[in-house]
């Protein structure tokens, strides 16, 4: 079974466009090599906000990929989002100009940012503030963004969840454990991200819920950190539309949905 390092999106009921979804909120949750949570940030514009993929900075930080939706709006805009490694937001950009989600991210030598739109696989090039520069050929879009495809060993679990081998040989899975069963789900089947470590084999390391706080409801992506430890991008759907939306961290919880 082949399973490719990258993206893996399931989304919530209906479109990406803001008028048929409740407000999504993005999360990064950062996590030690045991699977600990360190911190856990929401990026809440009070629109529809969803993430694609997250890297790592060479500052330490983080950028993540995705969108935003005006409430009302058809159609979403490229965006990328740029954390401090403690979490905290230190910019966000919007690219008006295009259609489309930005699905992947990279930071080039420079520290400047190559990415790459979800559908129509528009190239973008941006500064290190995240401004947008120019557009490059999409024809290239390969060289900067190539398949990495990884094979699992023979496991108990059903896995339909992000996955990425780690430096040490071994595998990490992330996402919703399945009631009273051995699956383990991207999206749907639970509101607590856990992690499962895997050894080379396959056994498990250790298993954990790393999250409790929020109704979140799909694990994007999952990347092992310089530090030896692991960040997590998820989303969750908020029913309500909150009066002072700002970055914050997870120990808020998303109201529930209305009866």
């Amino acid at each position: 079974m082949f399973i490719y390092i990258g993206v893996i999106v399931t989304l919530v009921a209906g479109c990406i466009g803001g008028y048929q979804q409740p407000n999504r909120d993005i999360g990064i949750i950062k996590v030690d090599n045991n699977g600990l949570k360190e911190w856990c940030t929401i990026v809440d514009s009070n629109e529809d906000d969803f993430a694609e993929s997250i890297i790592q900075t060479s500052d330490e930080g983080f950028a993540v990929a995705g969108t935003m939706a005006l409430k009302g709006a058809i159609n979403s805009h490229p965006r990328l989002i740029k954390l401090y490694a403690n979490g905290t937001v230190e910019w966000d950009q919007s690219y008006y100009q295009f259609q489309d989600r930005l699905g992947k991210v990279l930071q080039t030598e420079t520290g400047d940012y190559i990415g790459l739109t979800y559908h129509y696989k528009d190239l973008l090039s941006l500064d290190r503030k995240g401004n947008f520069k120019s557009q490059l050929d999409s024809n290239i879009s390969e060289t900067y963004f190539p398949p990495h495809p990884i094979s699992l060993p023979n496991t108990t679990f059903e896995i339909q969840a992000p996955i990425i081998q780690t430096r040490e040989g071994g595998f990490l899975i992330a996402g919703f454990p399945k009631s009273y069963g051995y699956g383990f789900y991207g999206t749907f089947g639970g509101y607590s991200p856990s992690l499962i470590s895997l050894d080379p084999s396959g056994k498990i390391i250790w298993n954990r819920t790393v999250e409790s706080a929020g109704t979140w409801n799909t694990i994007n992506n999952l990347i092992q950190t310089n530090d030896g430890g692991y960040a997590i991008l998820v989303t969750r759907s908020s029913w309500e539309r909150k009066v002072n939306p700002s970055p914050k961290r997870c120990d808020d919880p998303a109201p529930p949905p209305p009866k």
